[in-house]
């Protein structure tokens, strides 16, 4: 039996005649309906459309084209609306218009579909596997010579049915599962890549249906090693396990087991998104796990405390080394609970064996973890060493596992000049009259303020300053060019009635500036168009700040910072560089002011858009912060 959802929306065609003199409306037309269940037999009214056209594949099997851009196909309880025309390239040449289609057999069942959303997207069934599909989305969907499903998609939702026998090879990006039979995957993502299913059996990675392709799901990223043809199994969720070579994800702890001796080596990276580390934009975070060995990861978020990475090894026969690669200059590897430091210095290379406690400090990482390696020997149990990395890139390490530490050295604190400095690749500076316990606060604000900014705004700063003085004339904060330098400077403390001069909107409107000093000129000059929306012409100061043309402002220095006229707010009018910072500013920081500036019932709704699509396209915003933007300016 074939399970399917219903999806139903009704589509009426009103053909409008405009006169001079009248309006006239005539009656709906009627589209033609094909009944395709009667040319397989069906009872009339089983399969269905308008708009369609078949195809005969032989064996009775159907090919039904969506032919017209509002189609429809009702096949049994499921509806196929939404849907419109494909573009191909052929030959290499311009994408050609062909129809979306779904090839179905003699009794109903689909053997392949390609398809595309229109701008409204819908939920379809797939023999039984529900997916939720956004506007103007592709799908294609097919079985291979083993019963395998293939199904490829983006930005969708999909629910499984965990009947044994469906197999299914899922390909695509940012596919999120939600709930059916099997309530573990709820709420993760594959963000790109491939991932297989079957059934009761649950989800795997098949390194031979995906060519040995990685796989990233909620932030890590799952590569298995060259040529291997080894599945991992993958568990979603606090369960017993019962299997050797798989990995978990759970909420606040993960774990990669590989427990078979003649078994190969696989690697998991965490990217910033994971939920286990908290990863630093220019970190990176590698475990590499060898057989016969199993890591467990604790974020220990709740406790106030950096990670914890405990590595275990079952063999006493030194075997290939599971490893923990940090930073660009050094690996740790655990070898049968000894644990050995690669690293790099100035004179080059070199290596450090711990027998014994240490303590050093090294520029490796700025992503906190405490590291504990274990052996397994049948006759005298755990035995181990130990690592911890805290925020002040310092690390630590003992020949032994259990040996107490300060609870500072494995405490989350805040960050400094030096790893500050490494990871955004900028210099800072403070005023010698700044307190610690400031600049350490700062420091902690700079580091939230940073990661909602492009990798080129922040390769735009080439130093930050904090300074009670920012220069005559100015308050706050400020952006400027010096010497073929771009700075940016605030001032730490409280000053003309601000409560926070560095402060997140303040921090992203002066970066933008930054920005703006590497971008072309080409930039400035599709800024500024003939349009209605020249520099200055709807700012002017009323009733002490800024305020637009003809408007009278009595809410303070900047007033209601109302979008109008094709400007994020009033002060955005004062020459093209507030224009476009206050734009960023909003986009990043305040995104919900933009609500509704792009609708056609907006005069200026083309001069939004334009800035938009410039501001992603020169760099100063993410595709996530456009795409967030463009959606929420169509909103009512």
């Amino acid at each position: 039996m074939i399970i399917l959802i219903v999806f139903l929306l009704n589509f009426n065609l009103i053909a409008a005649a405009e006169e001079t003199t009248s309006t006239t409306t005539s009656a709906p037309v009627e589209k033609e309906v094909v009944d395709v269940g009667i040319l397989l037999g069906f009872e009339a009214g089983e399969i269905f459309g308008s708009g369609i056209s078949t195809t005969s594949l032989g064996d009775c099997n159907q090919r039904i084209s969506f032919a017209e851009d509002d189609a429809n196909l009702k096949l049994g309880d499921n509806s196929f609306s939404n849907i419109g025309p494909l573009y191909e390239e052929v030959d290499g040449g311009e994408p050609v218009k062909q129809n979306s289609y779904i090839d179905i057999d003699c009794s109903g069942n689909i053997l392949q579909a390609d398809f595309m959303t229109n701008n409204k997207g819908g939920i379809y069934s797939l023999n039984g596997n529900s997916i939720i599909v956004k506007g103007n989305s592709r799908v294609t969907y097919d079985t291979d010579k083993d019963g395998v499903r293939n199904i490829k998609l983006e930005d969708s939702e999909i629910k499984l049915t965990n009947n044994y026998f469906n197999r299914i090879h899922i390909e695509g990006k940012n596919i999120n599962f939600i709930k059916g039979e099997d309530q573990y995957h709820t709420g993760y993502t594959l963000e790109e890549g491939f991932l297989d299913y079957r059934g009761r059996e649950g989800f795997f990675l098949d390194p031979v249906k995906s060519n040995g392709a990685p796989s990233t799901i909620n932030g890590v990223v799952i590569d298995p090693s060259y040529g291997s043809k080894e599945k991992i199994k993958l568990f979603f969720g606090s369960q017993e396990i019962n299997e050797n070579r798989y990995i978990n994800f759970d909420e606040d702890k993960f774990v990669i087991s590989n427990e078979i001796t003649n078994t190969e080596s696989f690697t998991t990276k965490f990217t910033s998104k994971n939920p286990y580390f908290r990863i630093e934009s220019k970190d990176e975070l590698t475990i590499t796990t060898a057989p016969s060995s199993k890591i467990t990861i604790t974020n220990r978020y709740n406790e106030d405390k950096i990670p914890l990475v405990e590595c275990y090894s079952y063999n006493t026969i030194p075997t290939r080394a599971s490893a923990v690669a940090i930073g660009e200059g050094a690996l740790y590897e655990i070898n049968n609970g000894n644990l050995k430091v690669n690293a790099y210095n100035v004179e080059g290379e070199y290596n450090v064996f711990f027998k014994k406690d240490a303590y050093a400090s090294k520029d490796l990482t700025s992503t906190p973890m405490e590291i504990k390696s274990f052996e397994k020997n049948k006759d005298t149990g755990l035995s181990g060493s130990r690592i911890v990395i805290d925020n002040y890139n310092k690390f630590t390490v003992t020949d032994k596992a259990d040996l107490p530490l300060e609870q500072t050295r494995i405490a989350y604190n805040y960050p400094n000049e030096i790893n500050m400095e490494a990871i955004l690749g900028t210099d800072i500076e403070f005023d010698e009259n700044i307190l610690e316990i400031r600049r350490k606060a700062l420091l902690s604000d700079l580091k939230e303020y940073y990661v909602d900014l492009t990798p080129e705004t922040i390769q735009s700063i080439d130093k930050i300053v904090f300074s009670k003085d920012i220069g005559e004339g100015y308050f706050g904060s400020r952006a400027y060019a010096e010497g073929g330098v771009s700075v940016y400077k605030t001032v730490p403390d409280a000053v003309s009635g601000i409560l926070s001069p560095f402060n997140k909107a303040t921090f992203i409107h002066e970066s933008a500036h930054n920005r703006h000093f590497y971008v072309d000129y080409s930039f400035d000059d599709r800024w500024v168009t003939n349009e209605a929306d020249i520099i200055d012409n709807y700012m002017m100061h009323d009733g002490g700040g800024y305020a637009y043309k003809g408007e009278i402002n009595t809410l303070g220095l900047f007033g209601l910072k109302t979008p109008k006229y094709g400007y994020a707010c009033p002060y955005g009018a004062t020459d093209m560089m507030e224009d476009v910072a206050t734009f960023t500013e909003a986009i990043i920081v305040q995104p919900n002011k933009l609500k509704g500036v792009l609708l056609e019932s907006n005069q200026y709704s083309s001069t939004y858009k334009r800035k938009i699509d410039l501001l992603y396209e020169y760099k100063f915003i993410t595709r996530e912060q456009y795409q967030n933007a463009l959606k929420i300016g169509m909103s009512q």
